[in-house]
């Protein structure tokens, strides 16, 4: 069949849209008998520091009214203000222990500028100060030797670039309260069952290294996170053995059903996972 000229401009369009913006196609293998297409595109970044900050996202497979969890948000909103910006009837829900409500209000003003050069006038993401972990309850938080260094981490044998592990932060006011996803999806009234769909049109982990903790909990506890794709921060290069960590992580989604669609280079820090299989 001869293929129109209005065809052929509608697919020059396309991948030209796909190659300015610097988004890329991907296809699981055929042998998987599932296939995924995800359109990566940098969301967030604060454009006056080189879009530091951005996440590369799946941003096509998001629905029009999405649900996107976002975890160790810091003092940088701008993934979450872009994707409500995107998707004005996002449920966005972001987390992290080591701020307070605020400290992220505050935070979410310096972000809201940065992004579009004038003051925030009302805040539209949801924010709970709790961790994400393996584990419920309170802890104390590990903190750099090397004061330049403002993260603090829960992850075990975490250590600094000279090598040297983490200390106890004694000076924190009080412990951090942690939480599975599992029970957080309880205390938000979600009950997740496979026949329900996806709970999740993203979860976002930037956790300071508990991924390589949290993620295998998954598979051990039988619990699935029912997020269409995941966003991880690998932070690698704070572990000895991290390259067996990472094929941990690794293998648990893969049991679970998820695809790496994107890595970011050279580092492989920001990886994109989207789930493909079928939910049982």
């Amino acid at each position: 069949m001869k293929t129109s000229t209005t065809e052929k401009a509608r697919v020059r369009r396309y991948w030209r849209a796909i190659l300015t913006t610097g988004a890329l196609l991907l296809i699981a293998s055929a042998w998987l008998g599932h296939s995924v297409s995800c359109v990566v595109e940098k969301v967030g970044g604060n454009p006056s520091n080189g879009g530091y900050g951005a996440w590369p996202t799946c941003v096509n497979l998001i629905r029009h009214r999405p649900r996107i969890w976002s975890f160790g948000v810091g003092c940088d909103t701008t993934f979450e203000l872009d994707l409500k910006q995107r998707f004005h009837h996002a449920d966005i829900h972001s987390f992290d222990p080591t701020i307070n409500q605020a400290r992220f209000e505050h935070c979410m003003d310096l972000s809201y500028q940065a992004l579009y050069g004038v003051p925030m006038e009302k805040s539209s993401v949801f924010f709970e100060q709790k961790g994400l972990a393996n584990l419920s309850g309170f802890v104390k938080f590990k903190k750099s030797n090397d004061p330049r260094i403002g993260s603090k981490s829960i992850a075990y044998g975490i250590r600094d670039m000279s090598g040297e592990e983490y200390k106890i932060d004694d000076g924190a006011t009080s412990p951090a309260s942690v939480e599975t996803l599992r029970n957080l999806y309880k205390s938000h009234g979600i009950l997740p069952t496979s026949n329900m769909g996806y709970v999740l049109d993203v979860l976002k982990l930037d956790v300071e290294g508990a991924e390589f903790d949290i993620v295998p909990s998954w598979c051990r506890t039988k619990f699935h996170p029912l997020a269409k794709q995941i966003l991880v921060e690998f932070h690698e290069r704070l572990f000895l053995d991290a390259a067996n960590k990472r094929n941990k992580v690794y293998a648990c989604l893969q049991d679970l059903g998820y695809l790496v669609v994107h890595e970011h280079e050279p580092s492989k820090e920001e990886v994109v996972f989207v789930h493909f299989k079928r939910l049982k």
